[in-house]
């Protein structure tokens, strides 16, 4: 057993967690699409939910790559 294994796994766990509560903070922050574009700032809304999710799949993939070394450290021996 890897000594690293179990803080991966936890550390994995909390950036899912993470990239949760990064998505559901956009949602709570940025308005809505109707409003953007009566607003005319639709441009800038597209640009910062493209940015949300770069983050949040850069999360996902973080949180992947540690569950899977956490697991490889559980099972080696």
């Amino acid at each position: 057993m890897n000594r690293f294994a179990v803080p991966a796994i936890v550390v994995s766990i909390v950036v899912f967690a993470l990239a949760v509560g990064g998505y559901l903070l956009g949602v709570g922050l940025l308005p809505g699409k109707a409003e953007a574009i009566e607003k005319g700032t639709i441009a800038p809304y597209y640009i910062v939910w493209g940015m949300i999710w770069i983050v949040e799949a850069c999360a996902v993939a973080l949180g992947i790559t540690l569950l899977r070394t956490g697991v490889r450290g559980l099972s080696s021996r």
